[in-house]
């Protein structure tokens, strides 16, 4: 996420699953259970480190949302 930073800017905030107290185990508490980089051109980007109960299968699933207003005179029919 410091990565994105460096290239987007904006405000970065990340949060661990110590702060979060959602983890017994003492190997978890500095991974990172919520990141989330509002960068200065609007892009919102969130990521999270794999828990160690969970099975790391590399990145199998991943997604884009794109949202924000188009002005007035757009037309969402055109995109039909």
């Amino acid at each position: 996420m410091e990565f994105y930073r460096s290239v987007f800017g904006g405000k970065l905030t990340m949060n661990t699953f110590k702060e979060f107290h959602a983890s017994e185990d003492p190997g978890e508490g500095d991974k990172i259970m919520h990141a989330m980089l509002e960068a200065e051109n609007g892009i919102t980007f969130m990521a999270a480190d794999t828990p160690n109960e969970m099975e790391y299968h590399g990145v199998t699933h991943s997604g884009c949302a794109r949202n924000g207003f188009l002005g007035e005179s757009y037309d969402h029919r055109s995109d039909l």
